[in-house]
């Protein structure tokens, strides 16, 4: 990938906190504390509304950082990585071609499960501790 044709939720670098960047325009949203987030469990979720360009982060359920992207999300055939250079624990990834809304991310954080599964090409558990991952949302992915 070249760094204008990705897409990155995550911890970022340089103590930028936690983004969700794509095409090198990154919403960035400083983590509270000295430790941002260090050795506890946080749920992050992102959401991107593909007709007004605006993306999301939600941290616990709750509105954490928003804006207007100055380009547009644009769908790929490619690979797709998770934690890349992240040092912890990751679980329940869903990967929706939806936007999702504040009172459904509430809904997600308390309940720990996606409620509406609407629009979900890819829900990984990642129960299996050791190797590799596998996509329950029946369509197709590995």
């Amino acid at each position: 990938w070249s760094s204008f044709s990705r897409v990155h939720v995550g911890y970022g670098g340089s103590g930028r906190g936690f983004i969700f960047d794509f095409y090198n325009n990154a919403l960035a949203a400083d983590v509270p504390g000295d430790n941002k987030d260090k050795g506890v469990w946080v749920h992050w979720a992102g959401s991107y509304n593909k007709n007004t360009k605006t993306r999301t982060l939600y941290r616990n359920g709750a509105l954490f950082a928003s804006d207007v992207s100055p380009s547009d999300l644009v769908s790929s055939n490619g690979n797709l990585g998770i934690g890349a250079g992240f040092k912890g624990r990751i679980d329940d990834l869903f990967l929706l071609t939806r936007e999702v809304s504040a009172s459904e991310v509430s809904l997600i954080f308390r309940e720990q499960t996606l409620v509406d599964t609407t629009g979900l090409v890819l829900k990984m558990d990642f129960n299996e501790e050791t190797g590799v991952a596998l996509d329950g949302s029946n369509s197709g992915n590995q």
